[in-house]
């Protein structure tokens, strides 16, 4: 994913964050490839059985359960650490159209 820090949920400038998000995440995947409008939808309420099913998808963070300080990468490449959280919510079902 190259040397560049992903953040999620907010901006980073100078050294504080900012533009935070307002609302959940749950799954965040990053692939090497563009996805089309259609790729996304088709997928976006998938529960991977396991993170090697596409060797397009870089890095897969599964935001079900909060284990510690470490942001899991499933994919086993990128884990990452916990920062600015203010809340944690366990995994709740949401009305899909």
């Amino acid at each position: 994913m190259g040397s560049e820090q992903l953040r999620l949920g907010a901006s980073w400038r100078s050294s504080a964050a900012t533009d935070h998000f307002i609302g959940f995440l749950d799954d965040v995947r990053v692939w090497s490839t563009a996805r089309s409008a259609s790729e996304i939808a088709a997928g976006m309420n998938d529960a991977y059985s396991s993170a090697a099913s596409d060797p397009d998808l870089l890095a897969w963070y599964n935001l079900d359960a909060y284990n510690g300080g470490t942001l899991v990468d499933e994919t086993g490449s990128h884990d990452g650490a916990w920062g600015f959280s203010d809340s944690w919510f366990q995994t709740v079902d949401f009305c899909v159209p």
